[in-house]
């Protein structure tokens, strides 16, 4: 069995009082972008059919099978502590992702603070609901994003290198501050 096929199955089993199949959404095309829809969940499009859309560019060249689990308003409910927003997946690597859409310039670093700690949140969620299945997430490559508009991101310094440094020892996923992803 695949390891996307094996995920699906696993937290089938694992959340059978919580509805999988319809936070679950899989797409083929090459070029994707992940964003927050009108009700606050997260959806994945084709993007030649949404130029507009701001969001996670998503490039796809071997047109593989891209699922994303939406989580928050729809696994997780409102009144549960906050996650991230989605993860993004292959049958190889597996990706957390925090939309941090509409951000100042002013609150970025305030914004990157609380997504790395909604992204650590559920790392650390999944991790612990999946052990008794799979000591390593299914041998998928781990990587989790935080994801805003490109002008908002703070410029690249020695000191935020340390950021990601400890991401990695916390939680061991990197931590990526980007808006695309190429699988």
């Amino acid at each position: 069995m695949s390891r996307d096929t094996l995920l699906i199955t696993s937290l089938d089993e694992l959340f059978a009082d919580r509805s999988i199949k319809n936070c679950l959404d899989s797409n083929n095309a090459v070029q994707l972008v992940v964003y927050e829809g009108k009700n606050g969940k997260a959806s994945i499009k084709t993007l030649e059919d949404e130029t507009s859309i701001v969001g996670l560019s998503v490039q796809n060249s071997a047109k593989k099978k891209i699922y994303l689990f939406a989580l928050d308003h729809c696994f997780f409910k409102d009144h549960e502590d906050a996650r991230c927003d989605c993860i993004v997946f292959d049958d190889h690597c597996l990706c957390f992702v925090e939309l941090k859409l509409n951000v100042r310039p002013r609150r970025a670093a305030q914004e990157l603070r609380s997504a790395r700690r909604q992204l650590g949140v559920t790392i650390q969620f999944f991790k612990a609901a999946l052990l008794p299945r799979s000591k390593n997430f299914f041998n998928f490559t781990l990587e989790a994003y935080v994801v805003m508009e490109t002008m908002v991101y703070p410029r690249k310094r020695a000191s935020r290198d340390a950021v990601f440094v400890k991401f990695l020892e916390d939680f061991g996923v990197e931590l990526y501050e980007q808006n695309w992803k190429s699988f």
